[in-house]
């Protein structure tokens, strides 16, 4: 089977929009059967999951798929959706037994894995959960790892539940280690109230580094401490609200002053994991466009995910100090948990998930449904509200900071003629990925060394915005220009990072490539 990277070489596709581009043809082709797509660990190709594969069907989705990219299509007898049935109903029967600490569905293996605090015996869940006879469910040392469950009868017919014992991080643990980064646990008191929210992105301004959360979090003055409300451990005060005393305001964002050091532009999801935050979604409803967002808040306590289902929503919220707020300009997500928001989660960042790991910034989580709508039938715990990064930086006076990518593109073509170069190709900047940036250009060596040429990557390249969704078509060059030198001689080619937040300039891909000037 051909490999990943060889399907990529020399197009405009990467492996991130690679990726997108198989799961939009598995999703639009299979609908509710699509299961899960993975990359195997050697990334010579994909393997997309269908439940309830028919008899020669195996072969011809590879071939259709195959057109994407190399592709492995295996049978899942359980399907998303039996899952997601599962991961509630388990979760409720653990509640009523005494609680839950986390709910994890691993759909490629068919596989909840439910972590219950040491008062609920495992063994009575398991058997409340088996005694349904649509669930197979298993505990102790069997599971104590999902490495180890993902052995576990994998080709059944049924869905599986591995439930074991574990404690809920205490909030301490969470942000004692590199303190300022999106995810952490604060305390916000004021004059009237001292609530627990937790940390969204890194934002500047007027010169200096503030953090960003849910407004309703506090008013301006209100006290911002990491960790619990006698913690001493004190950040600032909030300096700027677009909620509190504001009855119908246009999303829900405070920013207060960061004290100390440690600041880190990356977002913290739990001891083992930060993903680092390479840019922000562009503007209102950008969020729309990435499909899929993600937070780990410090009540949720794990990351959590789902799809974008609406964007400029409004949402009535009647739980706070100063009366009841119509706030406009919000979007709506549905999680795949049993539970999208909980309380303590406000002011979460919600964040894309890149193919690398990377995170985009969408918003800041403004809320979520604590029970179920009787008129729609809707299990709205599922559903949540965040608040636009673009609409929360514009009504602060603040910029994201992000852990910046460098500028990437390909040189299709160099060419000699007299006394002339022609160059031609694309080039783009992923943090700033709508605005054409400059590109470089050193006939005879590499900067430094050879004749230096300067224009704007802002031709029409309909195929990088069909490789790269969302980042406009004006991405191409095609430049002929003087020269000074002569003979058989190298064709150096740069992108230049049109953002601030890192990255670098970037050597295109395919240079240098060797002209001859007459």
């Amino acid at each position: 089977m051909d490999d990943v990277d060889g399907a990529v070489q020399g197009t405009a596709v990467g492996l991130q929009e690679l990726t997108g581009l198989l799961l939009d043809a598995a999703t639009s082709e299979l609908g509710d059967r699509y299961v899960e797509m993975w990359l195997t660990e050697g990334q010579d190709h994909f393997v997309v999951g269908v439940h309830d594969l028919q008899d020669g069907e195996a072969e011809a989705l590879q071939a259709e798929l195959g057109l994407v990219a190399p592709t492995e299509v295996v049978n899942r007898q359980v399907s998303r959706a039996e899952l997601d049935e599962v991961a509630l109903a388990v979760s409720a029967a653990a509640e009523a037994q005494g609680g839950v600490v986390s709910v994890v569905r691993n759909c490629e293996r068919g596989v909840v894995r439910l972590v219950v605090p040491e008062s609920v015996s495992a063994s009575s869940l398991a058997d409340e959960i088996a005694a349904t006879g649509q669930v197979t469910a298993v505990t102790g040392d069997a599971v104590d790892g999902l490495e180890t469950l993902f052995d576990f009868d994998i080709a059944g017919s049924q869905p599986k539940v591995a439930i074991v014992h574990g404690a809920a991080p205490s909030p301490m643990d969470t942000y004692l280690s590199a303190p300022m980064k999106s995810g952490k646990y604060i305390t916000v008191t004021g004059s009237q109230h001292s609530l627990h929210c937790t940390s969204g992105f890194l934002v500047s301004g007027g010169g200096g580094t503030y953090g960003i959360t849910a407004g309703h979090c506090g008013q301006v003055g209100s006290s911002v401490k990491l960790g619990t409300a006698s913690s001493s451990l004190t950040q600032g005060n909030i300096q700027n609200n677009t909620y509190w005393g504001n009855g119908n305001p246009v999303g829900d964002s405070a920013v207060f002053i960061i004290g100390g050091s440690g600041a880190d532009a990356s977002v913290f999801v739990n001891s083992s994991l930060s993903r680092t935050l390479v840019s922000q979604a562009q503007a209102a409803p950008a969020p729309a466009l990435y499909g899929r967002a993600c937070f780990s808040g410090t009540t949720t306590l794990q990351e959590s995910c789902g799809n974008v289902t609406a964007t400029g929503v409004s949402f009535t919220n009647q739980q706070h100090y100063d009366g009841s707020h119509n706030i406009s300009g919000l979007v709506e997500w549905q999680s795949d948990a049993a539970q999208a928001v909980q309380g303590g989660d406000s002011g979460s960042g919600i964040y894309a998930v890149n193919a690398d790991g990377t995170a985009v910034a969408l918003g800041l989580i403004q809320s979520g449904y604590g029970q179920d709508d009787p008129q729609t039938s809707r299990d709205d715990r599922k559903f949540g509200y965040f608040t636009p990064i673009g609409t929360a930086t514009s009504m602060t006076g603040t910029s994201i900071i992000a852990n910046g990518r460098a500028p990437f593109g390909w040189l299709d073509l160099a060419q000699g003629g007299n006394g002339t170069v022609r160059v031609r190709g694309w080039a783009l900047d992923p943090d700033k990925s709508r605005e054409a940036i400059d590109v470089h250009v050193y006939v005879g060596g590499v900067s430094g060394s050879g004749e230096g040429h300067a224009f704007t990557a802002n031709g029409y390249r309909p195929d990088v915005q069909s490789a790269y969704p969302n980042t406009g078509e004006n991405h191409g060059f095609d430049v002929t220009f003087s020269t000074s030198r002569r003979g058989t001689i190298p064709v150096y080619v740069y992108a230049i990072n049109a953002s601030q937040s890192g990255g670098g300039n970037a050597h295109l891909s395919g240079s240098p490539l060797t002209v001859t000037v007459n």
